[in-house]
């Protein structure tokens, strides 16, 4: 199940499945070594490879656990646009079952960039933290974070030959979608109309 080779700073350490049985479907291994974890589809041949330590032989992990998971559920968020929505999204999410009678999975999960420098005063620069807020508090009032998310995961789902025509349309629509909606909430009085009043 497992082989150690050799690295240049050290001794580095491969872990492999050399065969497997019976397994259902969706099954991922875990496989933790030292501090490090990595995780795979469980499957004949995978292989999974934990860099140096930069110990000495003697003093490397004397043991690796293996960690079996099952798949419950699966869906894609696009983090297209995240940028331009202040760094951040979040979302509330039914996830389908991949079971046949299962029940969906309904969770809210927010993602953020992270800048990996920061700036010698410890942070982001206070105009830009203040530009991304006034993006953000823009995009609120207006509903528009909501509409990107869905036309930015739409089009890498979809993947259309001419990506700006394809935008085009899907704005087109929820401009009609909206303009119906507000149609539907106003309240037409035919009482003084000719032949329609009481």
């Amino acid at each position: 199940f497992c082989g150690a080779r050799a690295g240049l700073a050290g001794i580095a350490m491969d872990i492999t499945v050399l065969g497997v049985e019976e397994l259902p479907a969706h099954t991922f291994l875990s496989v933790r070594y030292g501090e490090t974890r990595k995780q795979a589809p469980f499957r004949t041949g995978e292989a999974f490879s934990f860099p140096a330590p930069g110990k000495a032989a003697d003093q490397l992990p004397k043991a690796f656990t293996v960690d079996v998971f099952r798949k419950v559920g699966s869906k894609q968020i696009s983090l297209a646009g995240i940028t331009a929505m202040g760094g951040s999204i979040s979302e509330d999410l039914e996830i389908p079952s991949l079971d046949i009678d299962g029940m969906p999975l309904k969770a809210s999960i927010g993602a953020s960039l992270q800048a990996a420098a920061q700036q010698p005063n410890g942070g982001v620069s206070p105009t830009s933290k203040e530009a991304a807020s006034r993006a953000r508090k823009y995009m609120e009032q207006k509903g528009v974070q909501p509409i990107l998310q869905e036309m930015f995961a739409q089009l890498m789902e979809q993947k259309p030959q001419d990506p700006l025509a394809w935008l085009a349309d899907f704005i087109e629509r929820k401009r009609d979608e909206a303009e119906a909606a507000e149609g539907e909430d106003e309240f037409l009085d035919f009482s003084q109309e000719p032949g329609l009043g009481a």
